[in-house]
């Protein structure tokens, strides 16, 4: 798994760390992967995902208490009674074996016929539906809370189910759920670790620039390693920002 030690060893190995000193400590590494991080969630966003039951047209506040959930950003509504064969998954209706059928015996035609009736009738259900997201004050509990609202339609004979996407906030932690420890894909693994690099590559060239002014031989080589290093983590950065842009969002890492 990957770990917030990995990026931390990556990091003082190659600014020297052993071989000479280095000027910064695991608190200003940490807030450089913070940085990092959050640039890589606003172009690659983690996405969770969440069930709300029983919608009515008369109860529309949910409460949402996924853990660093930022905001959502879609929900497909479903009636509870007509999707009985069927469930929502990232707004796709996935087949479920029903009543003893096993899946040999459901024809692969009337799977497709199945799941693109499913799509049609969703969509036209979710255009009739209403819905806001956001954070507010419940004065109960002093507390902030996300809260999704959703106007159904009124029914007297069905409910309404709902599937819907949020997005994650990283921290600097090794929690599968929500630190270092989500990112699998090995791009993004290592386009954390060089972001970091260059932002503590420049962070340690300003402290060693601030010699400047003390003559000694000692200090006039730490200020010229000092300007090296802002400019070849200015220099890297930049690839990075570049490549950021490059990234396409990924497929939900965790679940609601």
């Amino acid at each position: 798994m990957f770990t917030i030690s990995d990026i931390q060893t990556y990091v003082l190995t190659a600014l020297g760390s052993g071989s000479t000193d280095v000027e910064l400590n695991t608190t200003d590494i940490n807030t450089a992967i913070k940085q990092a991080l959050s640039l890589l969630d606003s172009r690659v966003p983690m996405l969770g995902v969440g069930q709300v039951s029983n919608l009515s047209s008369i109860n529309g506040r949910h409460v949402l208490n996924h853990k660093g959930i930022i905001e959502v950003v879609d929900v497909v509504v479903l009636s509870e009674n007509f999707y009985n064969f069927s469930t929502m998954y990232l707004g796709e209706p996935i087949p479920l074996l029903d009543g003893g059928t096993t899946l040999a015996e459901i024809p692969i035609g009337t799977l497709l016929q199945i799941v693109q009736r499913n799509k049609q009738l969703a969509q036209m259900l979710s255009q009739n539906v209403v819905w806001e997201a956001g954070w507010e004050y419940n004065a109960a509990t002093g507390k902030q809370e996300y809260v999704l609202h959703i106007d159904v339609p009124s029914s007297a004979v069905a409910a309404y189910k709902c599937s819907y996407r949020y997005t994650i906030e990283r921290t600097v932690t090794n929690s599968k759920q929500t630190g270092v420890g989500t990112i699998v894909n090995p791009i993004h693994k290592n386009w954390i670790k060089e972001y970091t690099l260059a932002l503590c590559q420049i962070s340690l060239g300003r402290v060693r620039n601030k010699f400047h002014g003390m003559p000694s031989p000692m200090n006039m080589d730490m200020q010229l390693n000092g300007r090296e290093l802002v400019n070849d983590g200015m220099a890297a950065k930049e690839k990075l920002d570049a490549q950021l842009l490059r990234m396409q969002p990924q497929i939900p890492l965790t679940g609601g």
